[in-house]
C-alpha cells in the first residue's frame, strides 16, 4: 500500500508539474497489498529493539504503514533526538511528513541531514531521495535554481530514476530553458516508454518545440497508456492535434476532454473555434458564458505570465504603454500652457488590464499612485514585484478582479484618470490600458 501511495504521489507530482508532492523512500515502503498490510506490521512490531532508540524507529515505521502520519511523526523524532547517527531513511521520512505540511524550513534541514546521514552510510538510494525531496522542497518555494541543482545531483546518482529527470525537466522549463528539458524528457520516454506520465510530459514539449506531429504520437501513446479518464490529457492531445492540421482527431479529442471535464473551458474554446456552423448539433451549446470567457483569458494569461514581458519586450519589441504615455503627455500639452512633460503629474492612474505592470514602468514618474487590476494572478503577482529606483512599491495597489466587477464595484467616480495642471484645465482622460 505505501509502495503504491508512493507511485500515485509521484503520478500526481509529474502530471501538474514540480509540486509539493513528496516520496517516503522506497526502503520504508513495504510490497503488502490489502489483508496483509496488519499482518506485516505485527511482524515488524515482533523485531526485538537493541535499545529503546530502535524501538522508536520500528515503532515509527510501522505507524507511518498503517497511515498513522501524526504518530510516525512523533515516533521518528524522537528516535532521532536519542539516537547518535540516525538513519538516513528516517530523516528522509521526517522532512517528507514536513514538506506535506509545507513546512518547508523544516523539510529542508531533514533532508540534509539525510544526504549526511546517507553519505556516511554508503547509502545511494537514500542519498538519491534526499536530493528528489530537496528538489520538490525548493520548487514550491520557487527556488528554481536550487530545485534544479538537486533533481540533477539525484539523476547523478540514480541515472535511471524517469521521476527525478522528468521532474529536472519540468523545472528547467519554468526556467526557461526548453532545449535541456526536451532532451532529458526523451531520455526519461526512453528509459520508460510505457509510463504514460512521463509519455504526457514528453508530448507536452514536443508540441512546444513546435514538433507537432511527433507530439500526437506521443500523446497517442500517453492516452493508449493510461485510463482513458484524464481530461488534461486529451486536451493536449486535441492542442497538438489542431497544430498540425489534424482537424478530427483534435475536435475528437476535445470533446473527450469536456465529456471527463464539462468547465473545461479551454477545450471548448478550441473545439468551438473549428466546428463549422453547419456541423453544430442542436443539443449543446455552442458559445461561451460571460463567465467562461473570464475564465479562459485567466487561464491563458496565468500559464504566459512567466514568458509574456520578455517576449513581448525582447522579442516583439512592443511599445504600446511608452507610445500611449506619449500621447497622453503631448494631449496635456496640446490644450494646456504647459511646455514639458515635467510639469505633468496625474493624482492617480488606473493600469486596467495590467499584465505584468509595463504600463507602470513607462507612467510611474508622472503620478503619485499608480492601481492595476488584471484577471490573471499570476500576471497580478508579476506586478505588485514591480519596484521604483528607491526600492518602493510601483503600484500602490493591484486587483485580481474580473476589469467590468472590479468597475462597477468602484463605483463612477473612479472611472477617470485625474491630472493635476499648473493653469486649470477641465479634461478627463481615458484609462490608460496595456
Amino acid at each position: 500500500l505505501a509502495m503504491a501511495t508512493t507511485y500515485l504521489t509521484h503520478s500526481l507530482l509529474l502530471l501538474v508539474g514540480v509540486a509539493d508532492c513528496f516520496t517516503f523512500p522506497s526502503s520504508l515502503c513495504f510490497r503488502t497489498p490489502g489483508r496483509q498490510r496488519a499482518q506485516a506490521c505485527r511482524l515488524c512490531m515482533k523485531k526485538t529493539p537493541k535499545d529503546q532508540a530502535d524501538r522508536l524507529k520500528q515503532d515509527g515505521i510501522a505507524a507511518l504503514i498503517q497511515g498513522r502520519t501524526e504518530l510516525a511523526n512523533d515516533l521518528l523524532t524522537k528516535y532521532v533526538e536519542r539516537s547518535e547517527e540516525a538513519d538516513a531513511k528516517v530523516l528522509n521520512a521526517l522532512g517528507s511528513i514536513r514538506s506535506n505540511a509545507e513546512k518547508w524550513e523544516e523539510a529542508i534541514v531533514f533532508f540534509s541531514q539525510a544526504i549526511d546521514a546517507s553519505l556516511r552510510a554508503g547509502d545511494k538510494a537514500s542519498q538519491a531521495n534526499a536530493h528528489f525531496n530537496l528538489g520538490n522542497v525548493f520548487s514550491s518555494m520557487q527556488r528554481l535554481e536550487k530545485a534544479s541543482s538537486n533533481f540533477e545531483r539525484a539523476v547523478e546518482i540514480m541515472p535511471g530514476d524517469v521521476e527525478a529527470i522528468t521532474n529536472l525537466a519540468l523545472c528547467q522549463i519554468k526556467l526557461g530553458e526548453n532545449t535541456l528539458a526536451l532532451q532529458q524528457l526523451e531520455r526519461a520516454y526512453m528509459l520508460d516508454p510505457k509510463n504514460h506520465i512521463v509519455a504526457l510530459n514528453y508530448g507536452n514539449c514536443l508540441a512546444d518545440a513546435g514538433m507537432n506531429s511527433q507530439a500526437v504520437d506521443v500523446l497517442q501513446a500517453a492516452v493508449e497508456l493510461s485510463d482513458g479518464m484524464d481530461s488534461e490529457l486529451f486536451l493536449n492531445l486535441g492542442v497538438a492535434a489542431k497544430r498540425s492540421g489534424m482537424k478530427k482527431l483534435s475536435i475528437d479529442s476535445l470533446r473527450r476532454s469536456l465529456e471527463l471535464k464539462p468547465d473545461q473551458v479551454l477545450a471548448k474554446r478550441l473545439m468551438l473555434a473549428q466546428i463549422e456552423d453547419g456541423e453544430r448539433s442542436k443539443d449543446q451549446d455552442w458559445y461561451l458564458t460571460e463567465k467562461e470567457n473570464a475564465e479562459y483569458a485567466r487561464i491563458l494569461f496565468d500559464d504566459y505570465a512567466e514568458k509574456f514581458e520578455e517576449e513581448l519586450t525582447q522579442q516583439l519589441d512592443y511599445k504600446v504603454p511608452e507610445q500611449i504615455v506619449e500621447l497622453l503627455l503631448q494631449n496635456v500639452m496640446n490644450h494646456s500652457s504647459l511646455s514639458s512633460p515635467d510639469q505633468i503629474s496625474w493624482n492617480s492612474v488606473l493600469d486596467a488590464g495590467c499584465g505584468s505592470g509595463l504600463v507602470g514602468e513607462a507612467i510611474h514618474e508622472y503620478t503619485d499612485r499608480i492601481f492595476g487590476v488584471d484577471i490573471s494572478q499570476e500576471m497580478v503577482k508579476k506586478t505588485r514585484e514591480r519596484r521604483c529606483a528607491d526600492g518602493q512599491k510601483m503600484y500602490t495597489m493591484v486587483e485580481d478582479q474580473e476589469l467590468v466587477a472590479y468597475m462597477r464595484a468602484q463605483g463612477e467616480s473612479s472611472c477617470c484618470i485625474h491630472h493635476r495642471l499648473s493653469s486649470p484645465v477641465s479634461l478627463m482622460f481615458p484609462f490608460v490600458s496595456s
